[in-house]
């Protein structure tokens, strides 16, 4: 929705709420969630959105994009942090919370899962498969490969 590389990971609204934002993106995303929406009423459209979009799972006609639910991306990275640093025993309660309910004004619309596509540390294989290799947690060679 924003003209820009993606690489900079530093989301401030402040850096995609400007004159830089792709209107004809965002016009698409509301008019699909109307469209949707009209022709098949009980359709749940789900955004996968790093940054909070203002407005992004507000009714269109309240200025919103539309659509029903967002994905958290914050959590499957808190997990995979988890995993390979942290000894469960010193896991922070707190920030586990803090990032599983996310921004907060939206949490009744968030979805949250323990990973994503992108966070396969070896294709085709899941953090439970991988948690069976762990030792000492670091993954083993045997995981990793030559």
């Amino acid at each position: 929705m924003r003209h820009m590389t993606g690489l900079d990971a530093n989301f401030k609204t402040s850096r995609y709420c400007n004159q830089y934002v792709d209107k004809d993106a965002l016009m698409y995303l509301i008019l699909a969630n109307e469209i949707l929406h009209a022709l098949h009423p009980k359709i749940v459209t789900i955004a996968e959105d790093a940054t909070y979009y203002p407005g992004l799972c507000e009714p269109t006609s309240q200025g919103g994009l539309g659509f029903d639910y967002y994905v958290n991306l914050s959590a499957p990275d808190m997990w995979l942090d988890f995993l390979e640093n942290i000894p469960d025993h010193e896991w922070s309660m707190s920030k586990i919370v803090s990032t599983l309910i996310g921004n907060r004004q939206y949490a009744d619309k968030m979805l949250v899962y323990a990973e994503n596509h992108n966070q396969n540390l070896i294709p085709g294989h899941y953090f439970l498969d991988i948690s069976l290799y762990l030792e000492g947690g670091h993954l083993q060679r045997y995981c990793l490969g030559p």
